[in-house]
């Protein structure tokens, strides 16, 4: 029973909307799987110093090491992205809730406010790039948030899946859908992501 308060507990930290979420907890990630994996990691240090850049700027942030795209199409692998990627940086923002219920314009809305978010994730991607490599020895590719995206046998691909990204990144799962949904924000969790 303590063992489940503490699980609470914990879950409730990791998935508090930004402005109630205590300082200093900003992002879930998933357990590493092996050694591997942990040597090839980002650092935490530097973690937490891109947390802490990010700031409230994005709604939700999570880190994974490139080894958990073992199964990504060859092409679209971090590692044909970024010489010597480790990690993948995958960055949410959130479309507000009221444009749901809105009874007349929550097409034009909701439409509208993707778009405007897409733009937004990507320019701190962007600005997130510049701020890593400045840290040092890191190289840093931005991975858009909706454009350009490739074509095989006419089906959009984008550079990087983004929803793979972001289950490995530990900010979601995968519904019967097929759609990523966060514990706190569901589905309207717009992405963009960094490899570095």
């Amino acid at each position: 029973r303590d063992d489940a308060r503490d699980y609470q507990s914990r879950k409730q930290q990791y998935f508090l909307p930004a402005r109630a979420r205590p300082s200093g907890v900003r992002f879930r990630t998933q357990p590493l799987q092996n050694r591997k994996e942990k040597e090839n990691d980002m650092t935490n240090d530097l973690k937490e110093v891109i947390v802490s850049h990010l700031g409230n700027t994005v709604s939700a942030v999570g880190f994974a090491p490139v080894e958990r795209f073992a199964q990504a199409p060859e092409q679209h692998h971090p590692a044909k992205i970024c010489k010597n990627a480790q990690t993948v940086i995958v960055l949410g923002l959130q479309i507000p809730r009221g444009i749901l219920t809105s009874p007349d314009y929550n097409l034009y809305g909701l439409h509208r406010s993707y778009h405007t978010a897409y733009r937004r994730l990507d320019e701190i991607a962007l600005e997130l790039c510049n701020f890593i490599e400045a840290q040092g020895k890191y190289a840093a590719v931005m991975i858009p948030s909706y454009a350009p995206m490739v074509f095989h046998n006419f089906e959009p691909w984008g550079i990087l899946s983004l929803k793979h990204a972001a289950v490995r990144a530990g900010l979601g799962a995968f519904g019967r859908s097929g759609q990523v949904y966060h514990p706190v924000y569901g589905s309207r969790l717009r992405l963009a992501a960094v490899v570095t």
